[in-house]
């Protein structure tokens, strides 16, 4: 009866790790083994790290690119890859799939025909973030 019933504790002790700690950005199934082990210590263990920021990948599938001018998103465009391929043609949604995908970057090169050469994205588009800022390309920038 004993052995059933620190089971339980264990088991107990275990979900209660797997919940805080998922809520605290760590792996959720270490910690539930972490506590179902050492019980109490475990869990005073996990109360007493600090909340895990999460990567910036997060927030990059957030942004939303935007074209500056209504013209452009109608284009096909290309970007470079590291290896400096061209790849494309695609539309302006497809190259917003690039970017949330991470296959595109703010310093990768873009074109379309309405461009007098290869730009990086950052000049070429604009990033709607969470917050509602928006960084706006001076109109020198502006292909016509």
């Amino acid at each position: 009866m004993q052995l059933i019933l620190a089971l339980i504790g264990c088991a107990a002790t275990g979900v209660i790790c797997y919940q805080y700690s998922s809520k605290k950005g760590y792996e959720p199934r270490l910690w539930m083994a972490l506590g179902f082990c050492f019980g109490l210590l475990g869990l005073l263990t996990l109360f007493l790290l600090p909340v895990k920021k999460k990567p910036s990948s997060q927030a990059k599938s957030t942004l939303k690119l935007q074209a500056i001018d209504p013209a452009h998103g109608n284009q096909l465009w290309y970007y470079l890859d590291l290896n400096n391929q061209h790849l494309g043609p695609m539309s302006a949604d497809a190259l917003t799939r690039a970017w949330k995908e991470g296959k595109v970057n703010r310093t990768t090169y873009v074109w379309n025909e309405m461009m007098d050469g290869w730009k990086r994205l950052e000049e070429t588009f604009t990033e709607n973030t969470s917050e509602n800022t928006t960084q706006k390309c001076s109109a020198s920038q502006r292909v016509k």
